[in-house]
Order: C-alpha cells, then structure tokens, then sequence
C-alpha cells in the first residue's frame, strides 16, 4: 500500500512536469499571401528569441499555461504582435499576416542570441546596391570582393577575407541548392560562373564564413554562398537598360499562374528572359552576347510539403 501511495504521488509529478504547451505559427505576406522568411521573433518576457523558416513558420516548446505575448518584425514590414491564451497540454497552431512597409529605419536595437545568425541577404538588400549581373551580387557578403579581367563572360575572381579564392576554388557556390562550382576545369578546380542566373530572379542569399562546413559540402574551404531564386512573381514586368559602347541590356518576367484570387497562392509559376550585348571599350569590339532564359514552378502540397522545379537555358 506503501508502494502504491509513492507511485501515485511520483506520477503526479510527472504529469506536472511534462504538462507543456506548444504555439506553431506561420507568417504570412498579407498581399502575396507567400511565406515570410527570417522574421525575427520574440516571446516578450520569456527570454525567447527565434526566426521563422524557408516555409514562414516557427514554435515555441515546453510552455506551461498562460498568457503569452509574441512579436513579429522584419525589415519591409510592419511589426505585429499577438497575444496568445494556452492551458496545459495545449498545442496551438495560427496563422500571422504582415504587412508591407516603407523601408524606413529610424532605430536599430542589435541583441545577442545562440540561436539566430545574421547571415542572409534579402530583396531589400539588392534594391540598396546597384548591381548588373548576379555576380556583382557576391560584392553584398561581408568581406567579399570580386574582380573581372576576361570581359563579361567568365566568372569573377574572387577574395574572401583576405583569401585568394581564384575563380571559386575554395568558396562553394550554389543556386536553389544546385552547385554551380565546376570539379575540373581549365581554371583550376571549383570554377564558378553565375552569369547563367538572371540578378531579378534571385530572392535571397545565404552565406557562411570560415574553415570547411560538412553540410555545405565540397570546396568550402574559405566560405560559402547559396543563391534562392524567387518562389512567386508578384507582378510581370519588363526593363531595358543602355549604356556606353554598344551596351544593351532587356529583361522580361511574366508570372503563368497570375491568380485574381491572393488566398490561394500554393501554386506558383513564372518565365524570365534576359538579353545582354556590348562591343566593350578595346581598340578591337569584343561584339559580347548574351542570352538567359529561366522557368520555375513552385507549389505547395500539404503543410509541411513543398515542391519546385526550374528549367534555365544559356548561351553566351
């Protein structure tokens, strides 16, 4: 009787230490109604801080009851707060929409945290640099600088916090997780030309620095980069830039699957085509082409299941 009397009390417990909640979250742009990725979030008052992911989602573990405020912020949008109510054994889940906003920072609060890293370069970071080819766009990660000495149709030299990386050798390079380093070639090996890539195309880039990362996989000896391209277009457009020497430059983006309906953006499909021609400032006119074409399709199947497929042509 003894024994049962202590069991039952352990067992009470047990049952209040393991009576934990859980708030799953996913952010949302309100207009596109596509993921918000690398929002900051917070748990006021709890010391917690943590980023939503590639799918605009994020949870807080191990909660007990209670009242919990959270708040949202990124760069573009408005920041949002809610206030969630969970009991015991709760599991929450909830949908957050953000607004967009007039980029205008007028304070900046800088905090520590193990479990978030400042290593993304977003949309708004390319409207900030001018930039001609997605290779110009390498010049955004601190401490990288690039430099062309064969005319626009080899790939960049490259310098990684003082290392001589030649034309990729050591700083593996990838676009929608497809490496674009090449093993062998007669640069040396890792050669890496993005000027397949179309530069408004491109959504985001991630980047790391430092000795050999086992996840990001061969020639990351000085650092990495990993290109994202856009998942939705937003609306189509089409730009043509001139400059000295002949230089000519169209861009084309149409979205396929342009939906009057913005709650239903789980399929998503645009084409992209860019046209580049200079005669270059030698003596003799280098007579430089290029030609981009690029498709994607993204879609949505189930909540945690995404699926994406591109096709890209070049000829330069």
């Amino acid at each position: 009787m003894k024994n049962l009397y202590l069991i039952t009390i352990l067992l009470c417990i047990a049952g209040n230490l393991f009576a934990h909640s859980l708030i799953k979250i996913k952010v949302l742009e309100k207009a596109s109604n596509q993921p918000v990725v690398g929002a900051v979030v917070q748990l006021l008052g709890e010391n917690k801080t943590t980023t939503s992911d590639q799918n605009g989602s994020f949870e807080f573990k191990g909660l007990a009851a209670g009242n919990y405020t959270i708040k949202i912020s990124l760069i573009g949008y408005h920041p949002k707060t809610d206030t969630i109510s969970i009991e015991d054994n709760q599991n929450i889940s909830k949908t957050i929409y953000m607004d967009e906003s007039i980029l205008n920072m007028s304070e900046v609060v800088i905090s520590s945290s193990e479990n978030t890293s400042l290593n993304t370069l977003s949309a708004i970071d390319f409207k900030m640099r001018p930039h001609l080819t997605t290779q110009d766009l390498l010049r955004l990660v601190p401490g990288l600088f690039i430099a062309q000495h064969g005319g626009g149709g080899k790939a960049e030299q490259i310098f990684l916090r003082g290392f001589d990386v030649d034309h990729g050798t050591d700083v593996a390079i990838s676009v929608d997780n497809v490496p674009v380093n090449m093993v062998s070639h007669a640069h040396g090996q890792g050669y890496a030309d993005l000027h397949f890539v179309i530069p408004e195309t491109v959504e985001k880039m991630n980047f790391a620095k430092g000795p050999y990362d086992a996840k990001v996989g061969n020639l990351n000896t000085a650092g990495s980069v990993q290109f994202q391209t856009k998942n939705y277009l937003p609306q189509n457009f089409v730009k043509t830039e001139f400059g000295s020497f002949n230089t000519y430059r169209g861009v084309t983006m149409v979205n396929l699957l342009n939906k009057t309906d913005t709650s239903d953006r789980r399929h998503n499909a645009y084409v992209a085509a860019e046209y580049f021609s200079t005669s270059s400032f030698f003596k003799n006119s280098q007579d430089f082409s290029r030609v981009n074409l690029f498709g994607k399709y993204a879609g949505q199947l189930n909540s945690t299941t995404n699926l994406t497929f591109s096709l890209s042509n070049f000829n330069s």
